[in-house]
This record gives C-alpha cells, sequence and structure tokens, in this order.
C-alpha cells in the first residue's frame, strides 16, 4: 500500500502539470471545452516509476508498472456548465523490489486483487463550466463505503483506511481542478501557472512555464515541490522532495480534450519515517490517451 499511495500522489503531480489548457489557442471557439450531453471519452494511462532509495547504507530499487482506464460521460450540457460521471473501469500494478514482487490485476479475480477491484466500478459526478471551473462533486461517501465494505475480512482490511483517502472531497477536488480548471487569462503563447494542492494528505507546490508550440499542442516545464507530512500505512512520512517535470499535450481542437499526455519527471530529496532518514530519486514516465467514443 506505501507504493500505491505513492503512485497515486505522482499521478496528481502529473495531472497537475498537464491541466487541459487549449484556452492558449487563438480562436475563440477553442478557448472552453465543447461537450454535448452523451459525450463518453475513454482515458487509458500507462507508467513507469523507478525510485531509488537509500537506508541505512542499503540501496533499495522499486520499479512500478502502472495501467489504468477510466471512463467520462457528459450528463448534462447547458450553456454554462457540465455534468460528468467519472467511472473507475481497470487497473493494473506490477510491482518489482528486492523485498517482493507483487502483481496485482483489477480484473484477474485473485483474493490479492481485491484492493483493485474493490474500486473498480465504481462513479462520481462533478460539474464544470466551460472554462473549467470546478463546482459539486457526489457520489464520492458512497464509494468509501463501498470499498470499505468489500475489503472487511480480507488481507487489506487493516488498509481500508489509506485505500479511500484517494476519495476525500479534497483530494479529488485537487485532482479535478488540475485536470479542468487552470487556463492563462489571456490569449498568449507562453504563460506560467503556479498551484498548491493536496492529495493523500501530502502538500506539493509546483511552478509551471506553459508554451504553445503549434495550434494544437502545449509544452509544460515544471518546477516540483513536495514538503510536508503524509501518512501511510499508519505510519507519519516527512516528505521533503523536488525536481523537475516536462510534458508535451497533443489537443482535441474541437473538444478542448487531449488526445495524448507525454510526461517525464526527475525528483529527489529525503522522506523521513520511524526516525530513519532516506535518500530518495524517483524517475518516473506517463503515457495517457483520450478517445471518444
Amino acid at each position: 500500500m506505501k507504493k500505491y499511495s505513492l503512485f497515486l500522489y505522482i499521478i496528481f503531480l502529473f495531472s497537475a502539470s498537464c491541466s487541459v489548457l487549449k484556452k492558449a489557442q487563438k480562436d475563440d471557439s477553442t478557448l472552453r471545452f465543447n461537450f454535448e450531453v452523451g459525450d463518453t471519452f475513454i482515458m487509458n494511462t500507462d507508467a513507469e516509476i523507478i525510485a531509488d532509495q537509500l537506508m541505512m547504507g542499503q540501496e533499495i530499487k522499486t520499479i512500478q508498472k502502472i495501467t489504468s482506464s477510466e471512463k467520462y460521460e457528459v450528463l448534462n450540457a447547458s450553456s454554462d456548465l457540465y455534468t460528468i460521471k467519472m467511472t473507475y473501469l481497470k487497473t493494473t500494478s506490477d510491482t518489482e523490489s528486492p523485498m517482493a514482487s507483487v502483481k496485482l490485476d483489477s480484473e484477474r479475480g485473485d483474493p490479492t486483487d481485491i484492493i483493485l477491484s474493490s474500486q473498480m466500478g465504481n462513479s462520481f459526478i462533478f460539474t464544470i463550466d466551460k472554462k473549467g471551473n470546478l463546482g459539486e462533486i457526489t457520489g464520492l461517501e458512497e464509494i468509501k463505503s463501498t470499498v470499505t465494505e468489500k475489503l472487511k475480512g480480507t488481507i487489506y482490511e487493516t488498509a481500508t483506511e489509506e485505500a479511500i483517502k484517494m476519495y476525500s472531497q479534497e483530494s479529488i477536488k485537487t485532482l479535478l481542478e488540475n485536470m479542468f480548471l487552470f487556463y492563462p487569462q489571456e490569449e498568449t503563447d507562453q504563460w506560467s501557472i503556479s498551484r498548491n494542492g493536496s492529495f493523500n494528505n501530502m502538500p506539493a507546490q509546483i511552478e509551471t512555464d506553459y508554451s504553445l508550440l503549434e495550434e494544437t499542442q502545449i509544452l509544460a516545464q515544471s518546477n516540483v515541490v513536495i514538503e510536508g507530512i503524509g501518512n501511510f500505512n499508519g505510519f507519519d512520512m516527512d516528505m521533503d522532495i523536488s525536481g523537475q517535470q516536462n510534458s508535451t499535450i497533443t489537443l482535441n481542437p474541437q473538444n478542448g480534450l487531449p488526445i495524448s499526455i507525454v510526461t517525464s519527471n526527475s525528483l529527489e530529496g529525503t522522506l523521513v519515517a520511524q526516525g530513519l532518514n532516506i535518500a530518495t530519486e524517483i524517475n518516473s514516465q506517463f503515457s495517457i490517451t483520450i478517445t471518444q467514443q
């Protein structure tokens, strides 16, 4: 669960720097979302996260490969507001470290996969306007109740509290705002955005410079600082990690969503857990594709 939470936070960082920023395009019709009722999008993610850590003189390398799929459905569209339903479809996790090799698949049906399969099929609903401003989020308490119930009596029951952190109002609000909200305030080919957020109770500050490479392609270059205390498996962990992140976003001019997002980041610093200082370096690669059904 510790590495699963770390992955979720890196995903948060990734989504923060890859916000849907089609507003930079010159034609006013592309400065906002353009959805219709019934529009359905599938987002597929492939990620590889390599963490090199030095603890008590011992070097530990952990490699985690993640795939995931989510569905977004436009339930209502008015002149000012979209209502969207997001559903978790499937995910896999393949982790290799000196301590263990762990493969999880939400569709496999093995008892060890319940930590992932318990979260699949769950949905929440949110509203955004055509500029990406976030409104109400509903359905999160139902997801937490469903996951809690499915984990009862399993090997993951004691990890339930950590598993449902990702469905807090604060965590989902941060994720959605970083996906949809931030646009340049005026038409420009270069702009900068500063963000502060929280995911899994871990604070981060992200300073991003954006450049419009062409009408449908944006380069995002970020400075990332993660500094504060998170909780993993009941243990407080003090994090002081920073680094660089680069993303290339290719946009669909018809609806304003990305067609593809490719991101790499390199972060390093120190984790302090149970009095131990753990030098940490994290290098990640992410590839996202979004297709309309």
